[in-house]
């Protein structure tokens, strides 16, 4: 690939340098430029440090790549003025992995809230170079998705440009249609050796990129135009069903209602499954009699009718008869036609095996299916352009349906939900790694004031342990806290693991305890703390009690806008409407974010309560939630001191808030405390001592946090898991 970027890349000064030196040296100015203030650099170094930045974004180590996005985000958060102007100077470069990763620098940028003031700027680079008259927004999904980001936040906070139009610019997402046509003999050419090289070899069906990734990314285009977006396929094939009732032909139309007869009979067979009766093969008769008045139905449409109903109706048809519901989705678009259109448009963009095989096959290239991937072919880089590029002409064109959707159809949208499996990193979150202990023994901290006292040794002193009810951590000191700092904060969420070090291979005691806050109308509390007092509540898939964050972080609360809405959950025996207030955040370190040193989570406040508590993100750095004057009213402990992940909100501001917005905190502690038996070389001996379930409820009383209770149930083990307890 060329560049129409005038001067040459920086990176090219230490060329010099042995490979290995050249990457450890990259990736150490990289990370070092992540965390460093820009307050602190003078703006001609600044805007030089942003050049060089930008030019490590075409590489294809990921490593180097992701952590050049990061230090980029870092580095124009502060001067948005800068990431302006980095927009023009690259608008014409002619490679597509520098444009995807520099608009996303500059999305993240923007959604760190810090010069507010210069979004306006950045906005109108983007507009002018993207959006404006005579130009067109990059052919690339991705890319795409990063250009408007910028444009939304800037009308989020106020500083959208007048000349921008959101409507006309959503208007721009259109491209040519059908993908150009590519056989399997086009691609012989790429066969020199008489074998297909890496690029076909890896998006040919049998591949992992043209299986798996490729899967992944087009998972939810269908095979229909996106002009119907808004319709339900039950409704669409109605539509055709009467136009072929109405003028179709009377050998049509009988064939039809006999082939339509045959599905309702199928549809209303009664069902019958056993494992050891033998099926009757009444159902496999009567679905080949349906296949057979297909058939016979087919044979009496004209050729432009029969590519008609093989393009919908037939499919959804016998989907909808097969599977007893009409709200099917319609077929997927065949992925053949891409994957081999994928392949030549990766050769067009450059790649040989001339250029680039040695290095390829070399050392450094990683080629496992699973991992960090940190250096990966120049081919992929190649094929990753490609594929942006179709799924942006796919989305133009076709609809989407997920199951979920039940049938109905929708237009593809830029933003968390479009970028579903697509996205390999958060531009906007700037952690690498969090102070949490996750499943390691949880230390005393001021979020985590006491630790159950384990008993250790002698197997009846364990047995006896387990069946007490004490060392159950659940009194209200747990969500009361008070940091060092003397600040009032009320723990809404926090999961703790006790055990005793060095027991893990003889009979151990071990717990753990999980904090929760649940919202609820104000006056519903007491009433809502009863009814979780009805059943054990450590299974939290079932109490509702938090969501996994989808948006970025720097998009959460103004790009996910959704209000607290209280439910009853009947299945799990609560008629009280209430809600979960708190959003997960995870992150991989083993992923595809090279610039995620170790996996995390973090406790974020619901995009709902975000708004009710009018809070906004103070930076992707560490992710505190401020109110309107800069008080830190959020924040995850574990960030700034090693811990248990958790989340802990100011406690006055927080229950006048929730007041002030008709509502009102019921807390659920729930935990275990349980004897096993050791385990040899990470194989589990079996063993089991019994284990104390036990779950408190606290909801506000009389101005203070009052409990309601608590339920215990001991689970005592069995007489065979006893013994092996014992003989340990």
């Amino acid at each position: 690939m060329g560049c129409n970027v005038q001067g040459a890349p920086p990176a090219k000064l230490i060329l010099g340098k042995s490979r290995r030196r050249r990457s450890s040296l990259v990736q150490g100015w990289t990370k070092t430029s992540t965390w460093i203030d820009a307050h602190e650099v003078d703006e001609q170094r600044l805007w030089l440090a942003a050049v060089t930045l930008t030019w490590f974004l075409s590489t294809s180590n990921r490593a180097v790549r992701d952590r050049a996005t990061k230090a980029l985000v870092n580095l124009l958060s502060f001067k948005l003025g800068h990431a302006a102007a980095l927009v023009d100077k690259f608008a014409d470069v002619d490679d597509m992995y520098v444009t995807e990763r520099l608009l996303a620098a500059c999305y993240g940028a923007a959604t760190q809230g810090i010069d507010r003031a210069r979004c306006r700027m950045l906005a109108a680079s983007v507009w002018k170079n993207y959006f404006a008259e005579g130009k067109q927004p990059p052919l690339n999904v991705l890319a795409r998705d990063y250009a408007f980001g910028v444009l939304l936040y800037a009308q989020a906070v106020g500083q959208l440009p007048a000349e921008v139009d959101l409507d006309a610019c959503r208007a721009m997402f259109k491209s040519a249609w059908p993908l150009e046509p590519v056989t399997e003999e086009d691609l012989k050419k790429f066969c020199g050796r008489g074998y297909g090289d890496a690029i076909c070899s890896s998006t040919n069906e049998h591949g992992d990129f043209g299986n798996y990734t490729l899967r992944h990314w087009l998972h939810d285009i269908v095979d229909a135009p996106r002009g119907l977006a808004g319709n339900t396929t039950q409704e669409l094939f109605e539509r055709w069903e009467s136009a072929l009732i109405d003028r179709g032909t009377s050998e049509q139309r009988a064939a039809y209602l006999a082939l339509r007869k045959l599905t309702v009979d199928y549809r209303l067979r009664p069902l019958s499954f056993s494992l050891k009766t033998k099926s009757t093969g009444a159902s496999e008769r009567l679905w080949a009699e349906v296949g057979q008045a297909n058939k016979t139905f087919k044979d009496t449409l004209s050729k432009e009718l029969r590519v008609e109903y093989a393009e919908f109706a037939e499919h959804h048809l016998l989907e909808s008869t097969r599977m007893r519901d009409d709200n099917r989705r319609p077929s997927e678009f065949d992925r053949g036609p891409v994957r081999r259109w994928i392949c030549e448009r990766a050769h067009q963009l450059g790649w040989t095996e001339e250029l680039f095989e040695d290095f390829e096959r070399g050392g450094n290239v990683s080629h496992d299916r699973m991992g960090k991937h940190r250096v990966e072919r120049v081919g992929k880089k190649y094929q990753y352009i490609a594929l942006a590029e179709a799924a942006a002409r796919m989305t133009d064109n076709l609809a989407m349906c997920s199951w979920e959707d039940e049938g109905k159809l929708r237009a593809f949208e830029p933003g968390p939900r479009g970028r579903d499996m697509k996205r390999d990193l958060d531009p906007s979150l700037l952690v690498r790694s969090t102070l949490e202990t996750g499943w390691a023994s949880t230390p005393v901290t001021w979020w985590t004031p006491s630790a159950p006292r384990l008993p250790s040794g002698d197997i009846d002193l364990l047995l006896a342990w387990v069946q007490v009810e004490s060392d159950l951590c659940n009194d209200v000191g747990q969500i009361e806290v008070t940091s060092s700092d003397g600040g009032k904060w009320l723990t809404v969420y926090g999961f703790r693991r006790w055990t005793v070090p060095g027991q893990g291979r003889r009979p151990h005691a071990d717990a753990w305890s999980r904090v929760s806050c649940l919202v609820t109308a104000f006056g519903n509390g007491p009433q809502l703390a009863k009814e979780l007092l009805g059943r054990q509540r450590g299974d939290a898939s079932r109490l509702w009690e938090s969501g996994t964050l989808l948006p970025f972080l720097g998009e959460h609360g103004w790009r996910d806008p959704q209000a607290i809405e209280l439910k009853a959950n009947v299945s799990a025996g609560i008629k009280t409407p209430y809600a979960g207030i708190v959003e997960s955040l995870n992150a991989e370190g083993g992923g595809n974010d090279n610039s995620v040193d170790e996996g995390f989570s973090l406790c974020l406040p619901s995009s709902g309560v975000i708004k009710v508590l009018d809070l906004h993100l103070r930076s992707g750095k560490f992710p505190e939630y401020v109110d309107t004057g800069g008080t830190i009213r959020w924040q995850d402990p574990s960030l700034r001191s090693r811990g248990s992940g958790a989340g802990v909100v100011s406690h006055d501001y927080f229950l006048g808030k929730l007041a002030s917005a008709g509502l009102e905190p019921v807390w659920v502690l729930a935990g275990e405390k349980n004897v096993y038996a050791g385990q040899d070389v990470g194989v589990s001996m079996g063993g089991f001592g019994g284990g104390l379930y036990h779950t408190t409820a606290f909801a506000m009383a009389a101005g203070g946090l009052k409990s309601f209770g608590t339920r215990t149930e001991f689970h005592a083990p069995s007489a065979e898991q006893l013994d092996k307890l014992k003989a340990r």
